[in-house]
């Protein structure tokens, strides 16, 4: 199986990571089916009381320092945003760690982040994942605790 970092995208994992899976398990005589992917990028619940803009500030320094790492690059370039990389490890060797994140647009966090109101996340992370993750991986420390039981029953009934 492939466990993928929270560093992906769709768009990613389309272009690259399966069409690389497929042919490995080709090789071998599997298909890509035979293959169990783990995903799950970065997931944003809106959580009654949470300053939802305040969680995104924070969404966006994650992805500015993940992007600042030239090995991440690949995963900018399809997106045509590997100069936005090269200028993030720039500021990253420089210490400028807060004003990266003003680098990370909207449609950044869109690619990198499921973001939605819990009853919403199923269906948001069956859209976003349920075409080819064989398993999900979630980061929702800060939940309620009844919040995430709730959610994680729900998404054990993706199809």
């Amino acid at each position: 199986g492939v466990q993928l970092h929270s560093f992906c995208t769709d768009k990613y994992v389309a272009d690259v990571v399966l069409p690389t899976v497929e042919d490995g398990a080709k090789r071998v005589g599997r298909s890509l089916r035979d293959v169990a992917i783990t995903g799950g990028g970065f997931i944003v619940p809106e959580t009654p009381g949470k300053d939802l803009d305040a969680q995104i500030a924070g969404l966006r320094q994650r992805i500015a320092f993940y992007a600042s790492t030239r090995t991440y690059k690949s995963v900018m370039d399809v997106h045509g945003w590997g100069d936005v990389t090269l200028e993030l490890h720039r500021l990253s060797l420089q210490g400028k760690w807060k004003e990266m994140a003003a680098l990370i647009t909207d449609e950044m966090v869109d690619a990198f982040a499921v973001i939605g109101p819990h009853d919403a996340l199923p269906d948001l992370i069956q859209k976003r994942y349920g075409g080819w993750a064989s398993s999900v991986t979630l980061g929702l420390s800060d939940a309620p605790d009844d919040d995430l039981k709730g959610l994680i029953e729900k998404i054990k009934r993706i199809p």
